[in-house]
């Protein structure tokens, strides 16, 4: 289904968040005068309502839901799972389905696309990629889950030369069309709430790979996952491994036995940030750049937000806000790019069932000073780093908010040391969202007293 079939229909969008409101906006943009019904589970609060302006009418709960079956065409956001009943109901109420992703792609997949998902590492590389290719004078232009919502992006003029995006397993699940370049950086099991199964969340990501018959494959090596699916696709590329772009002991980026980019190139911290360049570099080569004459423009990329990005030093400590690990690997990481540094570190958020037995094991032989947990996965955290046995166990403390939590810290580690938020856990319940536990962190650190 093309965007532009949408003309003259009633269409509902269910979701009121970033996708939702775009798919409002551009709906509006093609007919001003249509009223766009949003169907959310829950009432919108007042203030999010105000960013549709007019011609949205919201509804909600079970008798919002009978409206939206009154639709001839259902835009669904991507935080809505495919597998929830209601879209097996809708779609028996002759109502017809789609997705923003959907859409876009229905109006640019026959354009060069570089698509990039993983369980970690999606918006570090996929902006990397448009840098170096903007820096290299190939316009490029990054959407999907980070830059702007592909269904803004419709018509974009002047049109870039590659499209770069990062699209999540909830919006690669039930794609259509596939990118011209897919890129798989890893796989850990996450969102099992949205996809049911390890299997299935793996299944679903694949899926990004399998919808263009002509597409490049990009896989990690490294990744035990992704490698095992390197045989089952038609043209694939690797990084990660010895041949192809790898990361040395050393940390310098190499290929085959050339070394190309020794560890202080990058700004990003980390062997995972590395690795991630070593994906880009894969890719820019197979859109035709010199990947071993991009110092400059590697050099010159900035780490993003919310991704091991130091906030401050405050009483003598560095604090360092990871508030974008939602899973027990990506803490893994951020230890992993903090190694010789004495740690004091804030885990925990929401409960999803994640086993965090092997990041205890790396928090305890990181010889970490004091695991700090919050609710309401801290506790359990905490149990699992009490249960293994070494003469370098940390201290561990239960704090009940984040404020708490950062003053436990700071306390846990000596002058010199870093405070390290990196969860492990997703920040609902607590946060609206992980840029909001972010901001609470840095606002609590900014409050710890320098020594007398």
């Amino acid at each position: 289904m093309r965007f532009s079939e949408l003309t003259g229909r009633h269409v509902g969008v269910w979701g009121a968040g970033r996708e939702g409101l775009a798919a409002h906006r551009a709906l509006r943009a093609q007919d001003p005068g249509r009223e766009v019904l949003v169907y959310t589970d829950q009432p919108v609060p007042p203030e999010e309502r105000e960013a549709f302006g007019g011609g949205a009418r919201f509804e909600h709960g079970a008798d919002g839901f009978g409206e939206l079956e009154s639709c001839d065409v259902v835009i669904r956001s991507p935080g809505v799972s495919r597998y929830r009943p209601e879209v097996e109901r809708l779609g028996a109420a002759g109502v017809e389905l789609t997705t923003g992703t959907n859409l876009w792609f229905a109006e640019h997949g026959d354009e060069r696309v570089v698509a990039v998902t993983g369980t970690k590492g999606k918006s570090t590389t996929s902006s990397l990629i448009a840098h170096l290719l903007n820096e290299s004078g190939v316009r490029a232009a990054l959407g999907g889950n980070v830059g702007r919502p592909l269904l803004s992006a419709l018509g974009l003029d002047p049109a870039p030369e590659v499209w770069v995006l990062e699209l999540s397993s909830f919006q690669a699940a039930d794609l259509e069309r596939g990118p011209s370049i897919g890129v798989l950086l890893n796989v850990h099991p996450e969102h099992l709430d949205w996809h049911g199964t390890p299997e299935r969340y793996l299944e679903d990501k694949v899926n990004l790979l399998r919808r263009n018959p002509d597409a490049v494959s990009v896989l990690n090596w490294a990744d035990m996952r992704v490698r095992e699916l390197a045989g089952h696709l038609p043209d694939v590329r690797l990084f990660g491994d010895v041949a192809g772009f790898h990361v040395d002991g050393d940390g310098t980026i190499s290929k085959g036995l050339e070394r190309l980019y020794e560890p202080d190139t990058l700004s990003l911290r980390g062997r995972h940030n590395a690795l991630n360049a070593c994906a880009a570099l894969t890719v820019v080569g197979e859109l035709g750049l010199d990947p071993a004459a991009l110092a400059g423009p590697l050099g010159s990329f900035e780490p993003l937000p919310h991704r091991l990005e130091t906030v401050g030093v405050h009483g003598g400590r560095t604090f360092v806000h990871d508030s974008i690990s939602t899973t027990p690997a990506a803490a893994i990481a951020a230890l992993e790019a903090l190694t010789g540094t004495p740690i004091a570190m804030i885990v925990g958020g929401y409960e999803r069932g994640q086993d965090y037995r092997a990041l205890a094991r790396r928090i305890v032989e990181s010889r970490v000073a004091m695991v700090v947990g919050l609710p309401d996965t801290g506790k359990r955290i905490l149990a699992e780093v009490d249960r293994v046995e070494s003469e370098h166990a940390p201290e561990t403390r239960l704090a009940a908010d984040v404020d708490e939590a950062v003053r436990l810290a700071a306390d846990g580690v000596p002058p010199g040391g870093v405070v390290l938020l990196s969860p492990a856990a997703p920040s609902y319940v607590q946060f609206r969202d992980f840029e909001e536990r972010g901001a609470a962190f840095a606002r609590a650190a900014a409050r710890v007293k320098e020594p007398a």
